[in-house]
């Protein structure tokens, strides 16, 4: 029978060692606060198009390292995440996303009769979008 307990017990170990809850907060927060980033150049009166360019240059310069860490997290399986964590990281995701695509709407009047600032605006939903990308065989992972 002890040979049995200790082998229960070694799985349990492992198994516990295998979670990635922690590392899903983690990338939420991250997101949270690099959307929240995002968000704060874009706000203010004043040069739209130089609210636009600073903004996307801060996707362009810390996008990459956020990607990074998302396509770490895409690797999880089912069996390394609760659904408490899966659900964190789904809404998460939503949320941000939301709150970035919202942009082209609310400055809709001021380009409407601006392509290149309309343009501008929209790379710089797509870079967003592009750091929460995952290749086609990850997508289902979730």
């Amino acid at each position: 029978m002890p040979k049995y307990s200790l082998l229960a017990l070694c799985l349990v170990f492992c198994l516990s060692g295998c979670n990635r809850d922690d590392d899903v907060h983690a990338f939420s927060q991250n997101l949270d606060s690099f959307t929240n980033e995002v968000m704060d150049r874009m706000e203010g009166d004043g040069d739209l198009s130089g609210r636009v360019d600073a903004a996307q240059a801060y996707v362009d310069e810390n996008g990459p390292a956020l990607h990074a860490e998302y396509m770490d997290i895409a690797q999880v399986r089912g069996f390394q995440l609760s659904n408490e964590a899966s659900d964190e990281l789904v809404t998460s995701v939503t949320r941000n996303s939301i709150r970035v695509m919202g942009l082209q709407l609310e400055h809709v009047g001021a380009t409407f009769n601006n392509r290149d600032l309309d343009q501008r605006l929209g790379h710089l939903s797509e870079s967003y979008e592009g750091i929460l990308e995952l290749p086609e065989a990850e997508q289902a992972s979730f």
